[in-house]
């Protein structure tokens, strides 16, 4: 036995190949540490990288508060470049500005951008109770996320004040307290109108509307008494709440457009001028007549289900002024009736012909609940049929409140108003219906 080991330990072959392992080994570790050496310079870059996340702040480092996720994700990237040795000493540290950026984003989160103006809004969730249980917790070493939620705070705070304020406004009996009541709502406006953008606003909201309703109504009664002075004007084009009272009428300072579409409908060219306003977002009248309703039902149904007004135009478009009584109701209840059964729809708008009738077709039909609705431009599309021609005659003949009138018959239609929509809504029109007008004429003089 004691042979047989002093054999193994004098065996030169075993000790070579022991020796050989360790070399081996020994070559591994030392080219897996050359491998993983760090380059200086891209040392040098993740920790200026980390660094440039904080600033200093009363002597104690702060993680700045306009870093976003990608500059996040960009310190990561570099880290991840190093090699494997080395990076685990910068990832630490960066761990913990990540960890401080997240808490951060979870402050803002209770903010989100309003898509009408892009300003900051408090989320729904919010209210003075979590806020307070928010603001309890926090401390020096995390001011960045309590500032955020002292914010959010001080808007509540606007928000009571608002409330009470708006509660405050002048009354109004007579029309010597209008102006006053104005000038009172267009400085609140001013000051804190920027707040009804929050969800927490809706009995501002509330109250804010009902005054703006009532001064709006108020308004318009007092006009027929004559005008009010320059700087009325001059404030009621800049209070915002006073567009929906006012909206429609005369004293409305948002420029409208009623598109209207009369003869159809026409299967060519009614699908082509509906996917267009489907593409821009515009809603239509079109003024359909019976007979192409009966050929084209399909036509019919879609306007209604796209969310456009059907009127009644006559089943055959005959000029009504030269028709009895029982003949022109006869033309607008077959019309009526084949409305009905291809969409469901009963209109209460119609056009005459030609707009030929007078007070006799409009009386008429008054007294079965039907409005006539004329126009105040008529784009002559029926007659030049010509794209360009029918711009021009827009361009040159709009009105404050315009209630245009065109065909659905016709090729250069579509052309025409798939360049008039942009046109028009960079000139600030706003496109509406046809009794959203100011205008009111219902027939013309025969």
């Amino acid at each position: 036995m004691s042979f047989e080991r002093n054999n193994q330990l004098l065996n030169p072959d075993k000790w070579r190949n022991r020796w050989l392992i360790f070399g081996i080994l020994l070559s591994f570790m030392v080219i897996f540490g050359l491998w993983q050496m760090p380059n200086a310079q891209d040392i040098e870059q993740v920790k200026s990288s980390i660094d440039n996340l904080y600033h200093l702040k009363k002597d104690q480092l702060v993680l700045k508060s306009n870093i976003v996720e990608e500059d996040i994700d960009q310190v990561q990237a570099k880290i991840n470049q190093l090699p494997l040795l080395s990076r685990y000493t910068y990832q630490a540290k960066f761990d913990r500005a990540k960890e401080s950026f997240e808490e951060i984003e979870n402050a803002r989160s209770i903010f989100v951008i309003n898509d009408s103006d892009g300003q900051r809004v408090l989320i729904p969730e919010v209210d003075r109770s979590s806020l307070e249980s928010k603001i309890a917790s926090c401390n020096e070493s995390n001011s960045d996320i309590c500032q955020i939620y002292y914010e959010a705070e001080e808007i509540l705070d606007q928000i009571d004040i608002a409330n009470k304020k708006s509660q405050e406004l002048p009354s109004i009996k007579i029309r010597g307290d209008i102006e006053p009541a104005l000038k009172a709502l267009n400085e609140f406006e001013k000051k804190y109108g920027h707040l009804v953008a929050h969800p927490q606003s809706e009995e501002l909201k509330q109250n804010i509307g009902e005054y703006a309703d009532l001064l709006g109504k108020t308004i318009l009664d007092g006009h027929q008494f004559g005008d009010y002075s320059e700087n009325f004007y001059a404030l009621l084009e800049e209070t915002e709440s006073l567009s929906g009272p006012l909206r429609g009428s005369s004293l409305d300072n948002q420029p409208l457009i009623a598109l209207t579409f009369d003869d159809g409908p026409n299967a060519d060219i009614t699908p082509k001028l509906l996917d267009i306003l489907n593409k821009h977002g515009v809603k239509a009248t079109f003024f359909v007549m019976g007979a192409y309703v009966d050929e084209n039902p399909e036509l019919a149904k879609r306007i209604v289900d796209e969310g456009h007004l059907i009127g009644n135009h006559t089943y055959n478009h005959f000029d009504l002024a030269t028709l009895s009584d029982e003949e022109v109701m006869t033309q607008i209840d077959w019309t009526q009736e084949s409305i009905v059964d291809a969409t469901g729809v009963e209109p209460d708008l119609y056009r005459m012909p030609f707009g030929s009738g007078g007070w006799r077709v409009v009386d008429l039909l008054n007294q079965h609940g039907m409005t006539s609705i004329l126009w105040n431009l008529d784009t002559l599309d029926w007659s030049t049929q010509d794209a360009n021609s029918i711009i021009e005659t827009v361009t040159m003949s709009l009105q404050h409140h315009t209630l245009l009138l065109m065909h659905d018959t016709h090729e250069a239609t579509p052309e025409a108003i798939d360049f008039l929509i942009p046109m028009l809504r960079d000139q600030g029109y706003e496109f509406v219906f046809p009794e959203q007008l100011a205008f009111e004429q219902r027939y013309f003089e025969e």
